[in-house]
């Protein structure tokens, strides 16, 4: 029995801007090698968005649900 690979990355699509100045963000999985790309169907704030991290800088009011 082979091994799986899994990955998943989260990222916002800059060149996609919402009327708020929000982008989308975006989710791209991998299982042995094979892609698949969709929305996450939210907004998130471009100055919110850490992109070493692959996420929201925490701890703020307007990153809440």
């Amino acid at each position: 029995m082979s091994r799986s690979t899994f990955k998943i990355l989260f990222y916002v699509k800059k060149g996609s801007e919402r009327a708020n100045g929000y982008l989308p963000l975006m989710c791209r999985l991998t299982v042995d090698g094979e892609i698949k790309q969709f929305s996450c169907k939210l907004d998130v704030p471009p100055k919110l968005w850490d992109v070493k991290t692959a996420r929201a800088k925490i701890g703020r009011a307007s990153c809440r649900v």
